[in-house]
Order: C-alpha cells, then structure tokens, then sequence
C-alpha cells in the first residue's frame, strides 16, 4: 500500500488494540457476557463459556495457552472508496472484503485483508462509521488468536464449512468486535451505558444471526440514536 495508507493503517491497529486492552472493553464484555454466557468459537469447540474466551483473548487460560501469532500484517485491497449515491448519500462504494488467516501454502505467516471500504470508513467516515471500521479489523485480530506456538493455527473460526452458531449465540468473533466496536462508541459519547446493548443488538443480534451488519453502519448520521428500530433498513 502507499507510505501514506501504511501509517494510517498502523494507526487503526494500534487504535483497535488499545480499545481490546482497555478496561472499559473487559468490563462491557464481561456484562454482555451475563447475557450471552456461552459463545460459539469453532465447529471443533462448539460453544465454550464467554469469560473462558475472554481469559484466552488475555492469554490467561493456562488449559489452553492461545498465543497472539506475532508474524501478522494487513493488506489493502480494491481501488479507493467514494461516496454512495444511494443510502440517503451515506456510506461508501468500495470493496467490503475482510477476513484472516496464514499465508497460502505455508503456516508461519498470518495475513489480515481488508477491503477500501473499511479504510474509507476508518478515514473519512464519521464516529459510527469509524467505529465499524474498528469493530472490522478486531474482528479479523481476534483471527490471529493461535491454537500452537509453532504455527499459525486459528483457534477462533466462524468460515467453516457447512458451520453456524446455534441460533442466540454470539460468533465469538463477532462479538469480539461487537464489544470493541460500541465500547469505542461509549468512549466517544456517542451511546450512554444503558445503551451498550442496544449497541450490540443494532450491529450483531444472534437471534436473527450473529454476522455483522454492515449497511447499519450507514444509518446513524448527524447523531442519531443508535438502536435497531433506528436502521433504514431492517
């Protein structure tokens, strides 16, 4: 990518990581963890309690000692975002891709890529959609999460085939990011507390499905209240 898009790119990681680490970022996740007591983490693990996940995000879980894979890097890709004519004006025409993994052919190396729309979003965009970029790229992170110290093994899936979470359970990674993603908007005052999860149901409800909704990211402008009565489009 260009000098200009690795720094800001750094930025982001950096941005999410700090939002991760935060004690605001544990403290949500352990109340919506009373909610959601059980998250889905991979066909080979099926459903494992919320604060077990949370110890392995910490590395704490001393039965299963998941590392960070340290030889990750993100890429950029698709041509650059421009704003979407349709949507009411709002949001960005680019590529949506995102996911995460080791380098093809080999198992040292983990590669994140994201598409320009996550980058437009991140740049240009206002606080909700900043906030979408941010719950995108720590939802790939949490991808990075290794079952072996030898080789990049993912420990958190939600690609596999023929796969989904039982229905009114959370992905973990999409609650990871979910969290990340309305803690960081709690931070910037743009939701109160008792609006955390009305946050997490307007951009990940497991009831209807845990993936993320991306169109709700363009639905919140000029300070709008987020809720999920509040989408243009259900």
């Amino acid at each position: 990518m260009p000098p200009a898009d690795a720094v800001t790119v750094n930025r982001w990681i950096e941005e999410a990581i700090s939002v991760m680490q935060s004690p605001e970022f544990e403290t949500n996740f352990q109340h919506a963890s009373q909610i959601y007591p059980k998250l889905f983490v991979s066909q080979k693990e099926d459903l494992v309690p919320s604060d077990t996940v949370l110890a392995r995000l910490r590395t704490q879980d001393k039965r299963k000692p998941n590392l960070w894979w340290p030889e990750s890097f993100v890429t950029l890709t698709g041509t650059p975002a421009t704003r979407s004519p349709d949507r009411q004006g709002f949001g960005f025409e680019a590529s949506r891709k995102a996911g995460a993994g080791p380098m093809p052919g080999q198992n040292k190396i983990g590669r994140i890529e994201l598409g320009r729309l996550h980058f437009a979003r991140y740049t240009e965009g206002d606080v909700v959609e900043k906030s979408c970029a941010l719950n995108t790229i720590v939802h790939e992170i949490s991808h990075t999460l290794s079952d072996r110290p030898n080789q990049f093994w993912m420990h958190i899936l939600d690609s596999e085939e023929n796969v989904t979470a039982p229905r009114g359970h959370f992905e973990a990674s999409y609650f990871i990011g979910a969290i990340a993603q309305c803690t960081y908007l709690e931070s910037a005052g743009r939701i109160t507390k008792a609006g955390f999860h009305d946050c997490l149901m307007t951009f990940s409800n497991p009831a209807s499905g845990s993936r993320f909704k991306s169109l709700a990211c363009d639905d919140f402008p000029d300070g709008k209240p987020i809720t999920p009565q509040g989408r243009l489009i259900p």
